[in-house]
């Protein structure tokens, strides 16, 4: 900021206020697009649903589409904050190794404006794309087995999940224990099998149980419901 003071040539100012721009438009953008192509079916609210058929699959809605059009501008700014931070410390940088503040000037103004513009691009689109990474949004639970949905518009891989109980040797709800949250947890019948789920979906092994989903505690009525629905359709698989 103390460089860019200096700058009185009008060519300068200009370009500054056009790099203002850009971070302000970039951002914005990033927001308008994620509102405009809402996916299909995104809950509303982040309440379970509760099947009034025994046949019909327990829905849990474990996040919205609010939270996630949040979370994709909070990244977006953070890539801006990231882009801002670093032209920053490159200028400190340069002054410290003791290039005098005219020498700085100068280079600025003969820099391809294009250059750290396309640097901010990818750092803002790389943090909003990594944004509310889970994809842990919708968790269903029905007479076949167990299905994480990825709700997510923009996201660089589909993290949807689908765990059949007769995959499984057994299903529990456990306290976590560093924190007062849930997480469910299952044990697969076929260790290959479950070193592939690993692989393909990032599950955590912890004393031969494989970490599915974390519940947050302050959701009671959601931990109550995934119970209720664990004990109606995995049977014998279930732990309670």
């Amino acid at each position: 900021m103390a460089v860019a003071l200096h700058l009185s040539d009008l060519e300068k100012m200009s370009w500054i206020a056009g790099a203002g721009s850009f971070v302000t438009g970039v951002s914005s953008l990033v927001v308008a697009l994620t509102v405009a192509h809402p996916p299909a079916s995104r809950a509303v609210q982040p309440t379970p649903v509760r099947a009034e058929d025994e046949s019909e699959p327990v829905i849990v809605h474990l996040t919205t589409s609010a939270s996630r059009i949040g979370a994709r501008a909070a990244g977006a700014l953070t890539g801006v904050a990231w882009w801002v931070g670093l032209c920053g410390s490159l200028l400190v940088l340069a002054y410290l190794a003791g290039n005098p503040v005219a020498q700085i000037r100068a280079e600025l103004v003969a820099m391809d404006p294009r250059m750290p513009l396309l640097l901010m691009v990818i750092l803002v689109l790389a943090c909003a794309a990594d944004a509310h990474s889970g994809g842990r949004d919708t968790l269903i639970i029905d007479a076949d087995g167990l299905s994480l949905a990825d709700r997510r518009w923009i996201s660089w891989k589909n993290r949807s999940v689908r765990l059949n109980w007769a995959q499984l040797d057994s299903i529990c709800v456990r306290a976590h224990p560093d924190h007062g949250g849930h997480h469910i947890a299952v044990r697969f019948k076929d260790p290959w099998a479950g070193r592939t789920f690993e692989y393909e979906h990032g599950f955590k092994e912890e004393h031969d149980w494989r970490t599915v989903l974390a519940l947050s505690s302050s959701k009671l009525e959601v931990l109550s419901t995934v119970r209720a629905a664990l004990v109606r359709y995995a049977g014998d698989t279930y732990q309670k």
